[in-house]
């Protein structure tokens, strides 16, 4: 395992790590309809990716250091040299893909658990607000009290348009004002499109039948942390990874062609958890669109999407992906973000040493971006 490099070492920025709350506490915050969920799921990734004993970088779930004592992840953090981390729910909550007074009521507890469970580190642990986006005005309600409460960050979900409009419908500008003279960065987080990404129920972009075959469906029993991210959890399987993206995308494109960072300057949007691959070729396919609708009279973007992109957007590659040939191809190389994914094992046994390795052909300057200037844009000082 390699060590984090000198210059690196108490300065990471990592953009995501999952608090893992016991499935007790999990029914007593969200209720027993949405905590019993929450819970299965868990059990689910509990079976499927058993605790493994070692380092920081090996133990896995919820005998790792620090996955849910506050005190324990300060000190893990030390150990991977991290500085500032995003606080993550173990999974997707089911509350924020829901409606209803019940789901904000869950959501509102979660929210003020998380952020005292914070409370005592000195801002390095950040915890990531979940919003629920099915009304506009209890959204900014509880978007308005969680900056004021001091959330750093916020998640809402991508599975369906929130509250029925487009994200750059102005309805929602009053919310990417808040968060954008904030500073508080939103991210869009696996699960957010339901379970399985784009392809599985509830109210997802796909229907579940394109990955029903047996060569797409999800992997079990494997031990290797690479492959974790084609199904070794159960809910993943081939076709869900290679559309994973998929939701997250459609959001993120009304966000750049609509204007909405455009508008809001402030605003960061982070990506965390669906892989980079495909992320240089959206960001081309941008600027051909913005390029094609400007000369057939539509008002133009202040600016490329490519531009707004490198500036507003950040998203985390898998584990063991080859981030260093995508930054060499062209990609962005301010778009990419280092992640742990602590202490799930998709995030694999060394992180820093397989992205540093894969980035070390583009030099230093690079690898500084990777592991600390764009995760600051998400988690800064």
């Amino acid at each position: 395992m390699s060590p984090p490099s000198p210059g690196l070492h108490g300065r990471i920025i990592d953009v995501d790590f999952h608090l893992m709350l016991a499935p007790q506490e999990m029914t007593d915050l969200f209720g027993q309809e949405f905590g019993d969920d929450l819970r299965l799921w868990a059990e689910c990734l509990a079976r499927r990716h058993p605790c493994r004993h070692g380092d920081v970088w090996t133990t896995k779930g919820w005998s790792a250091p620090g996955a849910a004592d506050s005190a324990e992840r300060l000190a893990s953090l030390d150990r991977m040299g991290v500085a500032r981390q995003l606080v993550f729910p173990p999974v997707t909550c089911p509350a924020l893909l829901a409606a209803g007074s019940d789901a904000y009521a869950g959501l509102r507890r979660y929210n003020d658990f998380a952020l005292a469970w914070a409370d005592g580190s000195g801002g390095r642990l950040r915890p990531v607000a979940q919003l629920p986006t099915s009304e506009v005005g209890e959204t900014l309600a509880e978007a308005t009290r969680v900056v004021r409460r001091g959330a750093r960050a916020v998640e809402v979900a991508f599975s369906h348009p929130p509250a029925a409009r487009s994200p750059a419908d102005p309805e929602w500008d009053r919310l990417w004002a808040l968060l954008s003279e904030a500073h508080v960065p939103v991210l869009l987080h696996v699960g957010g499109g339901g379970p399985g990404g784009a392809v599985r129920p509830p109210r997802t972009l796909l229907d579940r039948g394109w990955g029903d075959s047996p060569r797409l469906r999800p992997l079990t029993g494997t031990t290797d942390p690479a492959l974790a991210v084609i199904g070794n959890s159960g809910l993943f399987g081939p076709f869900d990874v290679a559309t994973l993206h998929i939701g997250a995308e459609v959001f993120l494109s009304a966000l750049v062609l609509g204007g909405v960072l455009s508008r809001h300057p402030g605003l960061v949007v982070g990506v965390v958890e669906f892989g980079a691959q495909w992320a240089s070729s959206w960001v081309e396919r941008m600027d051909v669109i913005a390029r094609s609708f400007f000369r057939y009279g539509r008002d133009p973007l202040p600016e490329l999407p490519s531009v707004t992109v490198r500036g507003q957007v950040r998203l985390t590659p898998f584990y063991g992906e080859p981030v260093g040939d995508y930054v060499g191809r062209g990609g962005p190389a301010e778009m990419y973000a280092f992640s742990t994914d602590f202490p799930h094992s998709e995030g694999g046994t060394d992180p820093v040493g397989g992205f540093a390795a894969s980035l070390a052909p583009q030099g230093r300057a690079v690898i500084e971006q990777f592991f600390v200037t764009n995760g600051s844009a998400l988690v800064p000082a």
